[in-house]
């Protein structure tokens, strides 16, 4: 976001906020935006979503009253050079359970490296699962497939 004073002032919007534990904030989160600036310099251009999910009962943060997400989603789509498109998406519990990452280095800890990719792939699932759970159309213009 360092192109410009103002991309950097819009991301401190509520609105472009969701409550999130500190497991998941610091760990797999912080892997996934590692991973979205990785896939903008092969691709070039990447479209990324972010979101919460709700279920009731919605927990809420005791000090602050603020609803907290049970759920986060990360979901992103580009287009390959010869044109194809290509996604991926992510449900991430919210809940204060250990899933601990290892810090994305320089890669000199392939196996670690390994072992987190392989624990974020366990979560992923399809776009259309998350317009299911959102309500949404993410990606309106895409042929709706299984």
């Amino acid at each position: 976001m360092g192109r410009s004073k103002m991309a950097q002032a819009n991301t401190y919007f509520l609105s472009n906020m969701s409550p999130q534990t500190n497991n998941l904030n610091s760990g797999p989160w912080l892997w996934l935006e590692r991973a979205v600036r990785d896939y903008a310099k092969r691709y070039g251009q990447v479209y990324v979503m972010s979101g919460s999910i709700f279920s009731e009962p919605v927990p809420t943060v005791p000090v602050a009253g603020w609803a907290s997400p049970p759920g986060i989603t990360k979901s992103w789509s580009a287009r390959t050079p010869n044109g194809s498109p290509v996604a991926l998406a992510l449900i991430l519990s919210n809940q204060a359970t250990r899933f601990r990452l290892l810090a994305r280095t320089n890669g000199d800890n392939r196996e670690g490296v390994q072992v987190s990719d392989r624990l974020l792939e366990a979560q992923l699932v399809s776009i259309r699962e998350i317009e299911r759970f959102t309500g949404l159309d993410l990606l309106p213009r895409l042929k709706h497939g299984r």
